[in-house]
């Protein structure tokens, strides 16, 4: 194996690692920002089929909220 054929694979490797955890982290913000929103929309009073309808969420999430 070469110098380059090393370096090949480090580089390949760091690049699948950094992607996927930047996706993970990506999808965890989502989530975080949806719960946020909806918890501010129930503290409004809006209803919980507006919520629903706006956050994405589910029926039982918001009323786990």
């Amino acid at each position: 194996m070469t110098k380059w054929d090393y370096d090949d694979i480090i580089n390949t490797a760091w690049w699948h690692g950094n992607s996927e955890g930047r996706e993970e982290g990506l999808a965890e913000g989502l989530t975080n920002g949806r719960l946020d929103m909806a918890k501010k929309m129930k503290a409004l009073g809006v209803s919980p089929e507006m919520i629903c309808q706006t956050s994405g969420l589910r029926a039982e999430e918001v009323k786990a909220l």
